[in-house]
């Protein structure tokens, strides 16, 4: 598969040019630099059997890397070092590799390789009989990897002895994900869509060493995730998460006999969890409106306790084979921690205060009425900022099956810096919010979630929030393809609309996506653009291109497989048509970017963008160079 195909069409569209600078002051200039440049660190994980090795993705190099910590010598050390950036990394079951994903300009089409975790010696393809695809999971236990390969004909599961050929134990052409393997690495779970529907994979327990099924289940119309297998050899129970009673809640599931034990825990929202060593005890995750909390809760008798802090959002959490619990944690006003907790204590466990970026200004929640229901939406308004209205960026999230929360965002943290309010809102599709919401906009997807952003946007003017004269959407994947449907759609509404990486042409697409994303599309739509071809064009921006009335400002990556840079430039050549040319940045790389450098490029795109579209009329052209914030 060729992911940058139609990288050599014609690029149509106005050449954005982007100011050297975002700000005049050079305190306010190297803040916002900092926020995006300053030290982003995920959450360590660490090899199963030698929790003493552990690998994290880090942008301490100005890109995001894989690092491999070995904990009893504390030395940190960069192990992957390429122009895009590497972002799947695991550690072999006994800590003596690093297996990393090797793909081409962050086109995610490659394969795997693996290095020893010492420094010396380099990368080697693990496989090559397996040949290229997209990453579809990985799980690594004693002597034996399991990964997942996609391609445009299906999705292929391997199995790999140390030092032997891989070998295939899972096929089929709709999509598929490799879960976790258990304690003892005799069986993996595979997360299938074999019934067709992308939305609401089932799970099976395979045999890792013949293939053969072990266990299945599956809720009709409702999703499981599989999160982990007991930490004990032997031990068949898999926790997952299920949505039989409407919201994410978990189960635990004997992979022998294939029963399923829900777990009644009195708790409002979403549930993930993990192990706790002894097999008895799960850490909870605890999501409810835009706020992620720990728990301790045991299997023994259902007792809850809550750990760690009680604002902003848990992101990411592990407990190590002694108990002590790490996490990762920020909210919107502060930026990203590394904690651990243990016994009450909670301590830093990477970084310092003094490589953190500057904190930002916290949210307000509100609950508005929307088309669908009450639309959970949360507003950062600039410090000293007097009466409204007041000029306002709605930032739509990607997905569509993610959601907005009370985290740390250095893109809305700049934009705030710039002086613009910002909303971002949980529409219809989000997770977080039960299975009823997130699936509410199958069959009718960007059409519903837009209906969702025109009642947040009338309650923001209706509140004295927003200046109906100065809105601005920006999105990113998911959330671009929305800006550009929304200025079809609701054009009477905004002033300009920046769409990063976004959906133009679902159907066009298809046709060059890999089966994951094809899958996804189906699900969605219900169905392939060839058996509900009314309902593609009927959310298609580039089919309502003649629509628009304040041409876009588009930034798109010409090796983008998720959104392919073929129907991006279809799109800007239909506007540039009708005489409606938009304002293009391309960049060479794949969907997003790994380095600090292009992030920040992005956001003076954006930013200095929407301040020259504001200064204009939306008739006009759009703008070829950015503006400062006045």
């Amino acid at each position: 598969m060729s992911s940058a195909a139609g990288a050599t069409e014609t690029e149509a569209g106005l050449t954005f040019t982007a100011p050297a600078r975002l700000f005049a002051d050079d305190i306010a200039e190297s803040r916002w630099r900092g926020r995006v440049a300053g030290l982003h660190t995920r959450l360590p994980s660490s090899a199963g059997g030698n929790p003493a090795r552990s690998v994290y993705s880090s942008n301490r190099s100005g890109t995001y890397e894989l690092w491999v910590w070995d904990r009893e010598s504390d030395e940190h050390r960069q192990a992957t070092d390429r122009a895009s950036g590497t972002q799947l990394g695991a550690l072999s079951a006994d800590g003596e590799h690093l297996w990393w994903f090797n793909d081409t300009d962050g086109n995610e089409f490659g394969h795997w390789v693996r290095q020893p975790f010492a420094a010396t010696g380099s990368a080697a393809p693990v496989a090559p009989e397996a040949g290229d695809g997209m990453a579809s999971g990985i799980a690594l236990g004693a002597g034996v990897a399991v990964f997942g390969l996609a391609t445009r004909e299906g999705v292929a599961v391997w199995r790999q002895y140390d030092g032997q050929p891989a070998e295939t134990i899972y096929q089929h052409a709709q999509d598929a994900m490799v879960g976790p393997i258990a304690a003892d690495a005799t069986r993996v779970i595979v997360r299938h869509t074999e019934h067709g529907d992308a939305s609401t994979p089932g799970m099976r327990a395979v045999d890792v060493a013949t293939g053969a099924s072990t266990a299945e289940l599956r809720d009709e119309g409702l999703r499981l995730v599989p999160l982990g297998f007991a930490p004990i050899s032997g031990d068949p129970r898999l926790l997952a998460v299920h949505e039989r009673r409407g919201r994410d809640q978990l189960l635990l599931w004997d992979t022998d006999s294939g029963a399923a034990n829900e777990l009644d825990i009195d708790l409002p929202g979403q549930l993930e969890a993990r192990w706790f060593p002894d097999g008895r005890s799960l850490l909870l995750l605890h999501s409810y409106a835009a706020r992620t909390t720990m728990y301790r809760y045991a299997l023994d008798g259902g007792t809850l306790e809550q750990i760690g802090p009680d604002t902003g959002c848990v992101e990411e959490a592990g407990v190590r084979p002694d108990g002590t619990v790490e996490y990762s944690w920020s909210s919107a006003s502060s930026a990203p921690r590394i904690q651990r907790w243990d016994a009450g204590t909670d301590t830093a466990l990477l970084g310092d205060a003094s490589t953190l970026p500057a904190d930002s200004v916290p949210v307000d929640a509100v609950w508005i009425d929307g088309p669908g229901g009450p639309i959970h939406t949360l507003i950062s308004r600039p410090d000293g900022l007097g009466a409204g209205p007041h000029r306002t960026v709605f930032r739509l999230h990607g997905g569509p099956f993610v959601d907005d929360r009370d985290v740390y965002s250095p893109r809305q943290a700049t934009w705030v810096d710039a002086g613009w309010t910002v909303v971002t809102l949980n529409y219809r599709g989000s997770t977080g919010y039960g299975a009823a919401w997130r699936q509410s906009i199958v069959g009718r997807p960007g059409l519903t979630e837009i209906e969702d952003l025109a009642a947040v946007q009338d309650w923001c003017v209706q509140q004295g929030v927003s200046d109906t004269q100065a809105c601005v959407m920006e999105g990113y994947s998911w959330g671009g393809y929305l800006v550009l449907l929304a200025l079809a759609q609701q054009p009477e509404r905004w002033r300009a609309g920046i769409a990063g990486l976004p959906i133009t042409d679902h159907a066009m697409a298809y046709e060059d996506a890999p089966e994951p994303l094809r899958a996804m599309a189906r699900a969605l739509f219900g169905g392939a653009p060839d058996e509900v071809p009314e309902r593609y064009t009927g959310a298609s921006p580039l089919a309502m291109a003649d629509r628009v009335e304040a041409a876009p400002l588009i930034i798109a990556g010409r090796n983008d497989p998720r959104c392919p840079i073929r129907q991006i430039n279809a799109y800007a050549q239909r506007l540039s048509d009708l005489g409606k040319p938009p304002a293009m940045y391309r960049y060479d790389g794949g969907h997003g970017t790994q380095v600090s450098g292009t992030v920040e490029e992005f956001l003076l795109v954006a930013i200095s963008f929407a301040e020259a579209a504001l200064t204009q009329p939306p008739s006009e052209a759009p703008p070829q160079s950015g503006e400062l914030p006045s």
